[in-house]
């Protein structure tokens, strides 16, 4: 997670050592194309994409809250993670780590 000064949101790089997604509005304005790297692609509607982003993120939010602190390793972990859990309320509509 990275702090974009000027940015009200973080820049959340892929993973090493996982698989990467490329997700974009569909042309439609119906939803969105999600594109894997062997050039699969699905297409998924607004509900059913909201639902699904919306069900991962409150399950995410449920194992940080089970979890241990957590404490960011420097100045700039920091400042990136307090900006997303700014992120997170403002689009989930509650703090990250509580229940739905």
């Amino acid at each position: 997670m990275y702090d974009l000064p000027g940015e009200a949101d973080v820049a959340i790089m892929g993973c090493p050592s996982g698989v990467d997604f490329e997700v974009s509005h569909d042309m439609s304005g119906q939803g969105v194309v999600i594109q894997a790297n062997d050039d699969r692609a699905w297409r998924a509607g607004w509900p059913e994409w909201r639902a699904a982003v919306f069900g991962f993120a409150d399950e995410v939010s449920a194992f940080y809250a089970a979890s241990s602190p957590k404490q960011p390793y420097d100045g700039e972990d920091t400042k990136g993670f307090h900006k997303f859990e700014a992120e997170w309320k403002r689009r989930r509509g509650r703090p990250l780590g509580h229940a739905a």
